[in-house]
């Protein structure tokens, strides 16, 4: 029974995991698939150059040629700068979630052994913000709500007051992370 279940063993794999939540026992696979590895690491490899390649070319000169209208506070030119921004920016967006959440998740759970594959859900026929919150990163979000949004309901806080807490606890942690 707990804590004497706890081990320096469950506590590593945990660490190595892609989940941020502890459990005591994960689901496993029984076997690694080579080829499976193989392919998840090439799009790593891939679409981390693509993605260099992507902002060295399309998005660095943009930043560098926004610098005189910024400057200079020409508005109609600062608008042209983030109107061509408006473009790479989502692919890029896209090309870097795909990039974590499927290849390299995939990647890292199929090397430790980890069989909970549920990393997004369908984020893209979202029909809610909240389906779309929810959705598009199920790590973060099974923390949040286990950690965050359950602990404040049961301490009486309301659903929408609860709500925005996990909106601002994760906003702060991806700034982060980020920054």
């Amino acid at each position: 029974t707990f804590p004497a279940n706890l081990s320096a063993a469950n506590m590593a794999y945990f660490v190595a995991a892609p989940t941020l939540c502890y459990e005591l026992n994960y689901p496993r696979i029984p076997r690694r698939r080579k080829l499976f590895v193989v392919k998840r690491a090439v799009e790593v490899v891939c679409l981390s150059q693509l993605l260099i390649a992507l902002a060295q070319q399309w998005i660095v000169p943009l930043l560098v040629n926004s610098q005189k209208p910024f400057r200079d506070m020409d508005l109609p030119r600062m608008a042209e700068r983030a109107m061509k921004l408006a473009m790479p920016n989502p692919i890029i967006w896209l090309l870097n979630f795909y990039l974590l959440f499927h290849s390299w998740l995939n990647l890292w759970a199929e090397v430790v052994g980890f069989a909970d594959r549920e990393f997004y859900r369908d984020w893209w026929n979202a029909e809610t913000i909240g389906y779309f919150w929810q959705a598009w990163n199920i790590p973060v979000h099974r923390w949040c709500s286990r950690h965050v949004f359950k602990p404040l309901r049961a301490a009486g806080v309301g659903s929408f007051q609860a709500a925005v807490w996990v909106f601002l606890v994760s906003a702060f942690y991806h700034e982060y992370i980020v920054s």
